[in-house]
């Protein structure tokens, strides 16, 4: 699950580890849900981040790529 905040700010929640695992249930800021075991990998490549789960079994079952918006001249 993923949201953006007003300021720009993404947030991302998982939970594919640990405890007894079970279906997400419903939410307007669900965009995509497993019950399944699986770890996040993200990679940054300049102003990209792609964000990859992974099943147990080494499987990406779901992928999404954000950019960063460009830096303003002048900023620190």
């Amino acid at each position: 699950q993923w949201r953006t905040s007003a300021a720009g700010t993404v947030y991302v929640t998982t939970g594919g580890a640990g405890s007894n695992l079970y279906p997400p249930g419903q939410s307007p800021a669900l965009v995509a849900g497993s019950g399944d075991a699986h770890y996040l990998r993200a990679r940054v490549d300049g102003r990209l981040m792609t964000v990859e789960a992974v099943g147990a079994e080494g499987n990406v079952f779901d992928r999404f790529t954000l950019s960063a918006a460009p830096i303003p001249e002048g900023a620190t």
